[in-house]
């Protein structure tokens, strides 16, 4: 198909705040490249109606209004996939945050975003799939915040009882995945299935919920040695600081409110 839209275009909300976003970006950064995909970032502040720049004036920031024009549930995240197309009626356009995972992988292959292993996939997809639906208390007490500290907040909702529940099962699930990761091979990266795969993709957002509300020692992990090291491995991943250094330069107009009385 002769166009000039770029084959891959992912349409998020604010890298400061969005989650659900982030993990379909980081695969698709990490499986396409750098200049791989075109980026449609739109404002969950919905009091803007104009299209306004970033700090550094290198991206345009859309009203979140422009996002029905991509996606049928009017939310973000959405992929357009153009490289199959015979005619702009054939564009893919893929919703839900997993589902963008799972067509990035597939369409992908030597990405390797999924592990290779019959048996790792499948526990990689159960983990992908118990983040899509559970850990409420988590995400609704310690909400993602990519730039800020919120350790005030984080002394209170850190010990909630079902908070402490999420994170048991969190530090459990990342402590048997890189024990067994490093059991497969001593000399396994430091990503859940030792290489990058969805899974990692789906839980980085997850350990700023660590990094953000717990103390520098990430003392909420104590009993979890191993999965405190992953959060720390994860966040000095290149396309996670290449999305928080993006999410530095979005500028006031678009903060929310809700997210911002969490930071100290």
């Amino acid at each position: 198909m002769a166009s000039n839209k770029a084959p891959l275009t992912i349409v998020i909300a604010n890298k400061r705040y969005s989650s659900w976003s982030m993990r379909p970006w980081l695969a698709l950064r990490v499986a396409a490249g750098r200049n791989g995909f075109e980026e449609i970032l739109c404002n969950l502040n919905q009091k803007q109606e104009t299209p306004l720049q970033n700090t550094t004036g290198t991206q345009t920031i859309h009203p979140f209004s422009e996002v029905s024009k991509y996606s049928p549930t009017r939310k973000v995240p959405v992929l357009i996939d153009r490289r199959f197309a015979t005619s702009e009626n054939d564009e893919i356009h893929v919703w839900e945050s997993i589902a963008i995972l799972i067509h990035i992988a597939d369409t992908f292959p030597e990405a390797n975003l999924f592990p290779k292993d019959v048996a790792d996939k499948a526990l990689c997809l159960s983990i992908v799939s118990e983040m899509h639906a559970g850990f409420m208390a988590l995400r609704q007490n310690l909400g993602v915040h990519t730039v800020g500290k919120g350790r005030r907040h984080g002394v209170e909702a850190l010990q909630k009882p079902e908070v402490r529940s999420d994170i048991r099962r969190i530090g459990e699930m990342w402590t048997y995945l890189r024990s067994r990761a490093l059991a497969k091979d001593p000399e396994a990266g430091p990503f859940l299935f030792g290489h990058f795969t969805i899974a990692d993709a789906m839980y980085a957002p997850v350990s700023f919920r660590f990094t953000v509300y717990d103390d520098e020692s990430l003392s909420s992990l104590d009993d979890y040695p191993l999965a405190k090291q992953y959060v720390r491995d994860i966040q000095a991943t290149e396309v996670v600081q290449e999305w928080v250094e993006a999410a530095k330069t979005e500028p006031e107009e678009t903060f929310l409110d809700h997210y911002e009385k969490l930071i100290d």
